[in-house]
């Protein structure tokens, strides 16, 4: 059944329910005949259903007696599938009534990794939570008032909304969490990306090369920084207008005549504007635009970058992916978190994305307690635009840059795909 189960939910493949209880019943019972032999013949073949036995007959007790009053059940499990990773746990008492539980993605390089995280969180987590609650005892399996005041559980619910999971889909596309939403950015999943011009320049995903549309989890809100390809990207907005006509769109006006044909619910900010979005919590996200880049003539209206801030207003994070801002307007702005491009991408005689020193004052204008640098040149490009395309720079010689003019700030690299949980300090 977990077999089941996880290839439902990882990779989408609806199972027959019919043969999967017809399965697991013939299990149970090959299991249970197993676990009544009580010798194993070294000399028999070594096949699966004697080595079941054998293990069976030596761990499994001839009776069952219920856990002591006062014991409680640590439960702990891993998902760990292509992009990212979670834990849970769930915590029980002597009559298996749950007195606690906690689900969190998580930053793992491998399966056992993951379950090696869970089993650490999950261990711990009883001993901060006994204090708050009446002895296991007296539970029975009836509802119990904990000793946490309201305003304390409101408290530790809301602090819950104040931390931003970002992950790094590449190039310029992120998916953001916080406050029970998710935010997709700049979205090229579909596809190249090659201006139209592939001859020109063509380029592709070095990681996430499989990962699709249907990977997403619920979108709650798109947001479009700018209205060239690399960020407003119509051969994935095309299908996901498809599958997502009315979700929330926040976009620079520059990209109105591309966006207005395909979704139902797009609001156009410019600089000093902003929005609210709410999710089915209550909590609320507010969105602020800032000014980006101009792309093209000096008298042509600026692209966007944005300033998003938690529920609580404990964490707001900047987002512009060419490094490009105004001094003079962002010199009332906070932002604790601060993502943006370090390595410098260069063309002969013009810079089409800053970093390194740039990157580096504007973290400190902002006051920044985490940068997280994002690689958007880190692409398999080819063509003749890519040939000419030069870097400058690299995360090292940023973080020296940094220690020198903002020592306590932190920089967190992403790995793309993989949920990176930033919480109020």
């Amino acid at each position: 059944m977990w077999l089941a189960r996880d290839e439902w939910v990882f990779n989408r493949g609806k199972p027959n329910f019919y043969k999967v209880v017809e399965s697991s019943l013939r299990m149970c019972f090959e299991f249970k005949e197993a676990s009544s032999l009580q010798i194993f013949s070294p000399s028999a073949p070594p096949n699966q259903a004697l080595r079941v036995a054998f293990w069976a007959s030596q761990i499994i007790p001839s009776s069952w007696a219920p856990m002591l009053d006062g014991s409680i059940i640590v439960n702990c499990n891993a998902a760990f599938p292509e992009v990212g990773a979670a834990i849970a746990c769930i915590i029980q008492d002597a009559a298996c009534c749950s007195v606690d539980f906690f689900a969190k993605r998580v930053t793992a390089p491998s399966a056992q990794a993951a379950e090696a995280l869970a089993i650490r969180e999950g261990s711990d987590r009883p001993l901060g939570f006994i204090p708050f609650c009446v002895p296991f005892g007296l539970w029975l399996g009836k509802v119990v008032s904990a000793l946490i005041s309201e305003e304390k559980a409101a408290e530790m619910n809301f602090s819950a909304t104040d931390v931003f999971k970002l992950t790094y889909l590449e190039g310029n596309s992120w998916l953001w969490e916080v406050g029970g939403l998710r935010i997709l950015v700049d979205p090229i999943l579909v596809g190249t990306l090659d201006f139209g011009i592939p001859w020109l320049y063509n380029a592709a995903k070095k990681f996430l090369k499989n990962f699709q549309l249907s990977d997403l989890p619920e979108i709650n809100c798109i947001l479009i920084t700018q209205s060239l390809d690399d960020h407003c990207h119509l051969k994935t907005l095309r299908p996901l207008s498809q599958k997502l006509p009315n979700v929330r769109l926040i976009a620079t006006p520059n990209a109105k005549e591309l966006l207005d044909p395909l979704f139902n619910n797009v609001i156009y900010l410019e600089p000093g504007q902003s929005s609210e979005i709410e999710a089915s919590n209550g909590s609320q996200v507010k969105i602020q635009a800032t000014v980006g880049p101009v792309l093209g003539p000096p008298w042509q209206r600026p692209e966007n970058g944005y300033l998003v801030s938690s529920p609580q207003g404990q964490l707001t994070l900047y987002y512009e992916p060419h490094c490009v801002y105004n001094k003079e307007l962002l010199e009332k702005k906070r932002a604790d978190i601060v993502i943006t491009p370090v390595i410098k991408q260069l063309l002969p005689s013009f810079t089409l994305v800053s970093g390194q020193e740039d990157a580096v004052q504007l973290a400190k204008q902002l006051c920044a307690k985490f940068i997280v640098p994002m690689k958007n040149g880190d692409l398999d490009s080819k063509g003749l635009l890519s040939s000419l395309v030069k870097s400058d720079g690299t995360v090292e010689s940023f973080k020296e840059l940094l220690s020198k003019e903002l020592p306590d700030a932190k920089v967190l690299e992403p790995t793309p795909g993989v949920p990176l949980d930033i919480s109020a300090p």
